[in-house]
């Protein structure tokens, strides 16, 4: 569904990961003097559905998202945000530097899992409750967008994303049922793919 939450990287059949370069161009994480920064690269080509770029501006987002007191924003506990020190440009919009409170092991792969957040989603009412039983695609960003969403029936169908810039995919339709009723952000950890 929203590609851009999960999409830094990607996984093969065995679960081994490898950079997403449909999202990601680089990572690099490394200690030096016990200082733990990452910096990556954001193919300039990934957009959000609704045109929004998906650049530092989505990295702030998360971070604020995930850093924010509990209860304001309706998240599970993120222990690697809640250690980032920054979140800086390092060259451009699309290159992204974050250095580290203390350093958070293991930090491979980290910061480009759960890192592109739609900047409008800061908005806490929004976040919370504007998504609930209804999808807005406008904030997703990857190879599908909703077709149908019929919440009497708690499904969801997604076809291919015409805005989509990276690797075609062979999937032209999937149909998810969902079995919990509970706001859509969170149904990610409970679709089931019929």
């Amino acid at each position: 569904m929203n590609s851009a939450y999960a999409g830094g990287y990607k996984y093969d059949y065995t679960g081994k990961p490898s950079l997403n370069t449909d999202y990601i161009t680089e990572y690099k994480a490394e200690t030096k003097n016990g200082v733990q920064t990452v910096t990556f690269k954001i193919n300039p080509k990934a957009k959000f559905n609704d045109g929004t770029p998906i650049d530092i501006e989505s990295v702030r987002a998360a971070h604020r998202i995930f850093t924010a007191p509990a209860g304001e924003y309706q998240v599970t506990d993120a222990p690697m945000w809640k250690q980032v020190k920054s979140v800086e440009e390092n060259g451009d919009k699309f290159s992204v530097k974050v250095t580290m409170e203390k350093p958070y092991y293991p930090i491979d792969g980290g910061f480009v899992i759960s890192t592109f957040i739609h900047p409008a989603l800061v908005d806490k009412k929004l976040f919370n409750d504007g998504l609930v039983d209804k999808p807005l695609d406008k904030y997703w960003a990857g190879p599908f967008k909703v077709e149908n969403w019929d919440v009497s029936q708690n499904s969801l169908i997604l076809t291919r994303n015409d805005k989509w810039w990276g690797r075609s995919l062979c999937w032209r339709k999937s149909l998810f049922v969902l079995w919990v009723r509970q706001p859509l952000w969170q149904h990610s950890r409970t679709a089931k793919l019929t």
